[in-house]
């Protein structure tokens, strides 16, 4: 696999931004030049639905504020400041929206123009775990059970190594990460204050024991930390470099997916509607 790059050197970053800085390099690394593909033979044109113009145009003006956003740091790399507390939410829209004209497409439904955020990473992971949809990058398939992300073992302190680092366990270092805000949310929603309790700790282990694990559930719930919590980690004396570090790589990572679906949609909106949704 591709070894994870850094555009400047971090020896002494505090440890909870670097790890997060870390995740997103694995990601945005592995998913260079990412394809997406449709494994099913669809021929049926469709009516096309009164929500796809808006859906489209929503596309359309997110990847325009996040180019804008990119092409102002080139010159005034003091913006990132600004910019980084809210790219995960405008990536997690980007991606939200384009992909649910995806599935409207494969299903022929509007049902995934309103269908919930939870609902709509489940339907991914089914699509991805069914072999319908397939990613080119083998690791952003694999739909993991809690169990088998729980047991890998890690050395310690190597969520915060930036050299000779293995992919393979970094994504699971993300899995993780990402189960831990899963069990996190958990809590939140069923309102307990600890799981030490018999009953705390069945609801814990049955979420946990139904629960899929897929690396594209990145964006989801880094956009859940940026709105709600565990945003700490930029709130660090950082420089302009590392703040814009991290906002290049994240980027570059939506627009991995991004491409990737813009070109699958494409493909599908010019069979079942007779032309192409996007540029």
């Amino acid at each position: 696999m591709t070894e994870i790059t850094f555009i400047v050197s971090f020896e002494d970053l505090a440890p909870d931004f670097s790890t997060h800085l870390n995740y997103v390099c694995c990601l945005n690394t592995i998913s260079n030049g990412l394809k997406f593909q449709y494994n099913k033979n669809i021929r049926e044109v469709i009516n096309k639905s009164k929500y796809v113009q808006s859906k489209t145009t929503l596309v359309n003006i997110t990847k325009r504020s996040l180019d804008s956003e990119y092409s102002t740091m080139q010159d005034n790399i003091e913006f990132a400041v600004v910019c980084v507390p809210w790219i995960s939410v405008k990536a997690y829209y980007l991606i939200f929206t384009l992909y649910s004209l995806l599935f409207y497409l494969t299903d022929a439904t509007e049902y995934y123009f309103t269908v919930s955020h939870k609902e709509f990473w489940k339907r991914l992971k089914d699509k991805l775990s069914n072999e319908e949809l397939e990613f080119s990058v083998p690791d952003l398939n694999k739909c993991y059970d809690s169990a088998t992300i729980l047991s890998r073992k890690q050395s310690p302190g190597n969520n915060i190594r930036i050299r000779n680092v293995n992919n393979q366990n970094r994504c699971f270092q993300i899995l993780k990460k990402l189960l831990i805000y899963k069990v996190e949310e958990l809590q939140r929603q069923e309102k307990l204050k600890d799981f030490r309790s018999k009953k705390s700790k069945e609801i814990r282990d049955n979420y946990l024991a139904r629960e899929k694990n897929n690396l594209c559930e990145f964006f989801y719930w880094y956009r859940i930390k940026a709105n709600y919590r565990d945003m700490q980690f930029l709130d660090k004396k950082l420089s302009d470099e590392q703040f814009f570090s991290y906002y290049k790589n994240y980027y570059e990572l939506t627009m991995n997916f991004y491409n990737a679906g813009v070109s699958l949609v494409n493909k599908l909106s010019q069979i079942r509607i007779g032309h192409r949704l996007f540029k």
